[in-house]
């Protein structure tokens, strides 16, 4: 990818808007990431922008790494304002994104520290429930009665809760009635079809 074609490369930074701080991309946009479009045979290949500059200018970008913009600036494309870092250090630089908000809590919303025995994994109980099919585990699959009993006492429990289990409910009713309205389209295009074979056989009897 360093060596491109030399008509590919001057097309590439005619779309680069240099000055003193960020090389903004005023070509086409992804997410407000440049995108370059490049020709091999009869393929048509599209790469970041940021990425392409760095290569060209830098050499090849880590193995395990991807780039980062400490100007902050997406469509920048000046390979000093670009840092090769991990996915986790990429993500908790952004300010916006969700892990990077959370990592950076220390206290829950009721003002206890986040830390020690106030932290817990409940991701499992939620799989159970949720996504059985994914959360059964080895011991579920050869004991499938003691799984399903320990399901219904945790389903009567009141640690479970009642917002969870009018949830539940209410999806159960929405499922029923989304699988209702399937098999009543199925048994009309059916019998529509029937009533196709008849009248045709009718017709040619005639």
């Amino acid at each position: 990818m360093q060596h491109i074609p030399l008509e590919a490369a001057e097309r590439f930074w005619s779309y680069v808007q240099r000055s003193p701080e960020c090389w903004n991309w005023t070509g086409h946009r992804v997410r407000d990431y440049g995108q370059f479009c490049l020709r091999a045979g009869g393929t048509v290949l599209h790469f970041p922008a940021h990425r392409l500059s760095y290569v060209l200018l830098k050499g090849p970008i880590p193995v395990g790494l991807e780039l980062d913009h400490p100007c902050l600036n997406k469509g920048c494309v000046n390979p000093a304002h670009l840092q090769p870092v991990t996915s986790r250090q990429n993500t908790l630089r952004c300010e916006k994104a969700l892990a990077s908000i959370n990592a950076r809590k220390t206290h829950c919303i009721r003002g206890h520290p986040l830390e020690g025995e106030n932290l817990g994994v409940y991701a499992r109980q939620i799989l159970q429930y949720l996504l059985p099919a994914f959360a059964i585990s080895r011991w579920d699959k050869e004991h499938p009665e003691k799984r399903r009993e320990r399901a219904r006492r945790h389903w009567k429990s009141k640690r479970y809760g009642e917002t969870q289990r009018r949830w539940i409910e209410l999806h159960r009713d929405q499922r029923r009635e989304i699988e209702r309205r399937c098999s009543e389209k199925k048994r009309a295009r059916l019998l529509a079809g029937v009533r196709t074979i008849f009248e045709n056989n009718a017709t040619s009897t005639c």
